[in-house]
């Protein structure tokens, strides 16, 4: 009665491992040669090993090790470490400049749903260290604290791509639960945050689109330790914990405990992978709503 008859042929690669190199600039980080070292099945068939590292002014690594299993719950080990100098500002203006550096551990298990459904847990531990020169008396006063977190996530992606989608939804929500620890184990009341964030894309013309965004940012609980504020501001990406970009204030430029933020974006694709960007968002920031 008809039908098809597909051929595939598949090389198989030789090589498991990967290593790339790039060079990166923005207004938040400066400057920095990116390098990244990729290995496959590496103890464990299905698994992955991710190393990045940012070398320049404000360094940056992130280590990566998972190990896929579908809908069996899948185990994801990160390791990760910043350094920066986020400035402070009060009524927009700049009053000092602070140093933060901080190291992370976080466990976790997460498993696909239906294909395009990721959920997952797991425990973080982290410690974050906030200092400034002698003569820079202001707040956030230097300090160093570990915390020890738990947290939930959900991600729904039906986006048709990953980069510069043209159609679909991305839904993610991340639920974390922050404690302060110090002294041997004494522990303070935890507090917690939750961040959902909604981008909903639609087609326009060839390869053009208009993507609407919108992200709650909100504390529960008692006021948390000046990193985990949350901060708006500049338009970068893959900014850690609540930093949010905002296009119109400097980064890290509007500090508060709640936060809601939307956004339009129009992609207009003028050639084959280039495109011209229009933003526009507006935020409510407050200490509670």
């Amino acid at each position: 009665g008809g039908g098809y008859s597909l051929e595939t042929r598949l090389r198989e690669r030789k090589s498991l491992q990967q290593f790339r190199v790039g060079l990166h600039y923005d207004d938040d980080f400066q400057t920095a040669i990116l390098l990244n070292y990729t290995h496959r099945n590496l103890l464990l068939r299905n698994s992955k090993l991710s190393v990045d590292v940012a070398v320049g002014v404000n360094p940056r690594l992130w280590v990566e090790y998972t190990y896929d299993r579908d809908l069996i719950p899948s185990f994801r080990l990160l390791f990760r470490s910043h350094r920066f100098q986020p400035r402070i500002y009060v009524d927009r203006e700049e009053l000092a400049q602070k140093t933060y550096l901080d190291f992370s551990l976080s466990a976790s298990l997460q498993s696909i749903l239906v294909n395009h459904v990721l959920i997952g847990g797991g425990i973080q531990m982290e410690g974050i260290d906030l200092s400034a020169s002698p003569n820079a008396m202001i707040f956030p006063e230097s300090f160093y604290q570990n915390y020890l977190n738990t947290f939930g996530y959900l991600d729904l992606d039906l986006l048709d791509r990953g980069t510069f989608p043209n159609k679909g939804l991305h839904l993610t929500g991340n639920y974390r639960l922050i404690t302060r620890v110090e002294d041997f184990g004494t522990e303070f009341e935890p507090s917690s945050v939750l961040d959902v964030r909604y981008l909903q894309v639609l087609p326009l013309w060839s390869g053009s689109s208009i993507y609407f965004r919108g992200s709650l940012l909100t504390t529960i609980g008692p006021d948390l330790d000046y990193p985990y504020n949350v901060f708006l501001g500049s338009m970068g990406e893959n900014y850690i914990n609540y930093i949010h970009p905002f296009i119109g204030y400097r980064f890290m430029e509007l500090v508060g405990r709640n936060a809601l933020v939307g956004g339009v974006d129009l992609n207009c694709q003028f050639l084959p992978n280039h495109y011209l960007i229009a933003k526009a968002n507006y935020a409510t920031l407050e200490g509670t709503f």
